[in-house]
């Protein structure tokens, strides 16, 4: 990881997250937590930032399985929108590169015995003007 900071908040560059609205995020960094995750089923899904399937079946399965296999209680393991200590992150040794990095990061977190939690997320739909290739 190339960043410096102690806290690091990523998500994604394509609009559908506000980063004006991350205060969240940093008071439960300043709390201790080692992972804050977006929720976006309790912040809120604008219409059209979701397909039906990954709102309905996708995300929640794959959840639901995360939660019962790992005992991690966090509801929304894909939010791209998350923060994390830089030093716990260290020490996940997080090798995915590919969409398969968000649920790796969740559950190397949890078997390390990190804190976690999650805050309200909006989710916005897409403002790209085109489509990533």
């Amino acid at each position: 990881m190339s960043s410096s900071g102690t806290y690091v908040i990523m998500g994604d560059s394509d609009d559908s997250y506000d980063f004006s609205a991350l205060s969240l995020f940093t008071e439960k960094l300043s709390e201790g937590y080692d992972l804050v995750m977006g929720n976006r089923f309790s912040g809120g899904i604008k219409p059209d930032a979701m397909p039906f399937l990954h709102r309905y079946l996708g995300n929640p399965v794959l959840s639901f399985m995360g939660r019962v296999l790992f005992h991690i209680p966090i509801q929304d393991f894909h939010c791209d929108l998350r923060g994390f200590r830089r030093s716990a992150y260290e020490q996940w040794g997080v090798t995915a590169t590919g969409m398969e990095f968000a649920s790796e990061m969740v559950v190397k977190a949890a078997l390390c015995r990190h804190s976690l939690c999650e805050v309200p997320t909006i989710l916005y739909p897409d403002g790209r003007e085109r489509h990533p290739y």
